[in-house]
């Protein structure tokens, strides 16, 4: 009976590989042909050596006993013997074959040991395929690279439907399969299933599948990870393996009963030292839920002796929560099923739980289970980790407050967190799957297009800034590639620049009334200089030589000393209004007043400093003569209006004024004969300290039409300028009646 156990145990071959303790050979009687398993003499090789050593076996054998055996029935029997040896020597390196091919496909089991490292970069390190799939949206948002391999298909041509995995699938297990992808969907615990797939060249292969729930903060299935392994291998295994049981089988009933017998014992004590020393869990097991037969791997492993678990039903030992799919899988195995494969939680001596991979296949007439079964708690300790990994780089990712998205190799949107919703004004329903540069075309060209590119095409982090017009946001960016494509963290600087930018404007200010302060000084102690020269000198005349003068002498340089005193007047009057403007506490206060009888009394004051005729006219409407404007800016304003065309004419020159009033506005036109004012001057003729390019040595301080700006425009006017060089300058104000 033991002797088939050998059909079951490809699983054992499966789950080895050559950098631990368990690639040791099981068998030692396979310890001296396996060294002749080199990289040179392969296990192909040497079938085909054996192929040709044994047809030439064959061939002589006979010929040589005709010569040494003269008894045809020892001839006879000599020759039956010979014919099963071959037989047995056959199966024999088949077997070993099928081992040390199988051992070279494994991958080791310390590869899924896993360190702290990001899971992502763990899913690309997997031969197995590694899936993520949002049950949200019902999209695949990442396949790893060994899905080109085993389906054949590059990762780009991955499409986010459900379609996409199931179009591959063989028609005789797509309706199975489609019902396992169902169950998935709904996120009700872990599956797994086995499925045949047909890649792009028509080769089949058999995948074995998983899928795992992810969970968010509220408890609900919110993604579904999964990994699909390729186990063509195994299955061929064991195909080949019961092939050659069915064929060991139908030779016995042949051979003379002797030969029988003798081979039947050879098998059983083969078997026996191969179930013994198995360092893979091989088992009996019978159909009324006990134990038959255990190896001793079983207590190497779980620390109870064989016959303490013997002695209960073996469903005892396995964990409360694997209990029913385990039950599941044992009603199949009565039923008839072929090979089942399931895993769950065996109890230990000391009462921990290590995860168990069974394969077991049923032999219905003597109500028996052979199983081959794995200890697969690492690997299972290594699928959780990854697991909590995905969930702990979700859940921060949710809940960060700045923006995330992930983009795949072809810019399409992979993922988004919640927070990128608002700031890019788009669902993630609208974006998943979709490429940023259709959905955001605006971008094509600017600073996120240049720096994405960049960090892709380079492999290198970005952190930029950068403005985005059609949403009015500045943005600040951290972008990160990998070979799979681009994760960017961004947010919403927008209140930081325009704090910043008011801070360089109130800096930009403060330099400019710094530098207007300077120039205020430098103009005003010229500008003092002259006019307190006139009035010390005319006082010291006036003191020495008065009694000696004529009285129109005395008022001669008592006029001078008035005309000095109501140049620094106005002087310091000019510097006060322009600093109070400069710095907006310009102080704008309209009244009800006379315009006319203002405007006289402006006349007359600068009629009484200077000599020259100033012709006032009044035009229009006097019952418009009552206004709602600012006295003294207004006051202001036509006194340097009015000086500046008497300075800059000659003398003698009249200066013509008009002052025409209107239902709704007000206008004062100040027309005279002087210098003019040149083109280039014309656009920085109100700016502070600026003068015009023919002044030559006339005095100013290029402050009285930067005042006259700033009055008018509190009183929300307008300004006017005609000038010809040469021939003189009207300017034309424009004041609405009531500025209030």
């Amino acid at each position: 009976m033991l002797h088939s156990l050998s059909k079951w145990h490809q699983e054992s071959f499966l789950g080895k590989n050559s950098e631990g303790s368990d690639s040791k050979v099981a068998m030692t009687s396979t310890s001296v042909l396996g060294k002749l398993f080199t990289r040179r003499l392969t296990p192909w090789k040497i079938t085909a050596l054996y192929a040709i050593a044994g047809g030439l076996w064959i061939i002589f054998s006979d010929k040589l006993l005709g010569v040494l055996v003269t008894n045809s029935a020892i001839l006879t029997q000599l020759q039956t013997i010979k014919g099963w040896l071959y037989v047995f020597i056959t199966a024999w390196m088949l077997y070993l074959l099928i081992n040390r091919g199988v051992a070279a496909l494994q991958p080791s089991q310390a590869g899924l040991r896993l360190s702290k490292v990001p899971s992502v970069r763990v899913a690309q390190n997997y031969r197995e395929v590694f899936w993520l799939r949002d049950l949200e949206t019902n999209q695949t948002l990442y396949v790893s690279p060994s899905y080109e391999e085993i389906w054949g298909k590059s990762c780009e041509s991955v499409g986010t439907q459900l379609r996409f995995w199931t179009d591959a699938i063989h028609p005789d297990d797509c309706d199975r399969a489609i019902a396992f992808f169902e169950r998935q969907h709904t996120g009700e615990g872990n599956f797994h299933q086995e499925y045949r797939i047909v890649r792009p060249d028509s080769t089949v292969r058999w995948i074995r599948d998983r899928a795992f729930p992810i969970y968010n903060k509220a408890g609900q299935v919110y993604y579904l990870a999964g990994v699909a392994e390729d186990i063509t291998r195994r299955k061929e295994l064991e195909a080949a393996l019961r092939r050659l049981n069915e064929e060991l089988n139908a030779k016995i009933p042949d051979q003379t009963a002797t030969s029988r017998q003798t081979q039947q014992l050879e098998l059983e004590e083969e078997s026996d030292q191969f179930f013994t020393l198995s360092l893979d869990m091989l088992c009996v097991a019978g159909f009324d839920g006990y134990f038959k037969q255990l190896n001793p791997a079983w207590e190497n492993h779980l620390g109870f002796t064989r016959e303490e678990l013997m002695a209960i039903p073996y469903i005892e030992f396995v964990h409360p929560d694997d209990r029913h799919a385990t039950a599941v899988s044992a009603q199949h195995m009565i039923t008839g099923a072929d090979v089942i494969f399931f895993e769950n939680r065996y109890r230990c001596q000391d009462g921990s739980y290590k995860w168990l991979s069974w394969n077991a296949t049923p032999i219905t007439n003597q109500q028996l289970v052979y199983a081959v079964v794995q200890d697969i708690t690492e690997r299972r300790q290594a699928e959780a980790a990854l697991r909590e990994s995905n969930q702990r780089i979700f859940n921060i990712l949710e809940s960060i407050t700045d923006g995330f998205f992930a983009l795949d190799s072809h810019w399409r949107f992979t993922y988004l967190n919640p927070q990128a919703e608002p700031l890019l004004q788009r669902t993630r329903a609208e974006l998943l799957g979709k490429n940023i540069w259709d959905v955001f075309p605006e971008t094509v060209g600017s600073i996120f297009y240049e720096k994405y590119h960049q960090a892709v095409s380079e492999q290198v982090s970005v952190e930029f800034e950068g403005f985005y017009a059609p949403l009015n946001q500045w943005r600040e960016i951290h972008a990160y590639p990998s070979k799979d494509g681009l994760s960017v963290y961004f947010t919403d600087i927008s209140d930081r620049k325009q704090t910043e930018a008011e801070l360089l404007k109130a800096l930009d200010k403060e330099r400019e009334l710094n530098a207007l302060k300077s120039q205020i000084v430098s103009v005003v102690s010229h500008e003092y200089r002259t006019p307190l020269t006139t009035i010390l000198s005319s006082a010291e005349l006036l003191e020495h030589y008065s009694h000696t003068w004529t009285n129109e002498k005395k008022h001669q340089h008592l006029r001078r000393i008035q005309s000095s005193v109501h140049h620094l007047t106005k002087l310091v009057s000019d510097v006060l209004i322009l600093d109070k403007a400069e710095a907006g506490t310009l102080e704008f206060n309209p009244t009800l007043l006379d315009v006319i009888a203002l405007c006289r009394e402006v006349v007359e004051e600068l009629q009484m400093v200077t000599p020259e005729l100033i012709a006032f006219q009044f035009v229009r409407q006097e019952e418009y003569a009552q206004v709602y404007l600012d006295e003294k800016l207004l006051q202001q304003m036509l006194t340097n209006l009015l000086s500046n065309a008497i300075k800059y004419s000659p003398p003698g020159s009249p200066v013509n004024f008009a002052l025409i009033c209107e239902q709704n506005e007000v206008i004062f036109r100040i027309q005279d004969n002087g210098i003019g004012i040149p083109p280039e001057d014309r656009e920085r003729l109100f700016e502070s300290f600026h003068r015009a390019s023919n002044v030559g040595v006339i005095p100013g301080t290029g402050l009285g039409l930067a005042i006259v700006k700033k009055c008018v425009d509190l009183h929300d006017g307008q300004i006017a300028v005609e000038s010809e060089v040469g021939l003189g300058t009207t300017f034309t104000v424009t004041l609405p009646r009531s500025s209030v």
